[in-house]
């Protein structure tokens, strides 16, 4: 980060200690953590294992945070299924175009990136919600996310529990590692 830098604890209570500082409860508010304002322009954000960090400008970090609170979040989706609201249309034929390998080994043989793209996203979400619906009956249903503009692919079980494919296929791509298994992630969800 420009224009601050980490602390330890023992750096923390030395810079803070005899009562240097004083609190400064709009920097906290923001920051979510204890702030002490040093001579000058100087910040000291405190964190919960009593580490800190040194901000040299108390208006370069309340820029920051503005700058961090007008961000727009974006949607894990954003972009990556153009199928849109006509998902579930799609699904067999998205489904069969990844072929009849097992979805892990295609993963692993092919690297969990290749797969984080509006080409690809749909036939991976499409072929685990299958095999998520064929275990535990059910439906596909789309519903729109909270930014208004984004729809998420569901799959709505025999009982009605309802199960964000596109989230546990998202999430286990942006984690994967030796361990991963998409069948191990729908199967967890029965």
């Amino acid at each position: 980060m420009t224009g601050s830098r980490r602390l330890s604890a023992k750096q923390v209570r030395e810079l803070l200690g005899g009562g240097a500082g004083t609190p400064d409860p709009e920097v906290a508010e923001v920051a979510m953590a204890a702030a002490y304002r040093l001579p000058g322009d100087q910040v000291v954000l405190v964190f919960e294992d009593g580490k800190g960090r040194l901000w040299e400008s108390r208006a370069a970090l309340l820029d920051l945070t503005g700058r961090v609170a007008r961000t727009r979040p974006v949607h894990p989706l954003h972009g990556l299924l153009p199928q849109g609201r006509d998902f579930p249309a799609h699904v067999p034929r998205l489904a069969a175009e990844l072929g009849a390998d097992d979805v892990d080994e295609l993963v692993r043989r092919r690297g969990a990136a290749s797969f984080l793209t509006p080409e690809e996203l749909p036939r991976l979400i499409a072929r685990a919600g299958e095999l998520l619906r064929a275990a535990a009956g059910g439906d596909w249903r789309m519903q729109l996310a909270a930014d208004g503009q984004t729809w998420e692919p569901w799959v709505v079980d025999g009982r009605g529990r309802r199960h964000p494919v596109f989230g546990l296929v998202v999430k286990e791509l942006t984690e994967w590692g030796p361990g991963s298994s998409l069948r191990g992630v729908m199967a967890g969800r029965l």
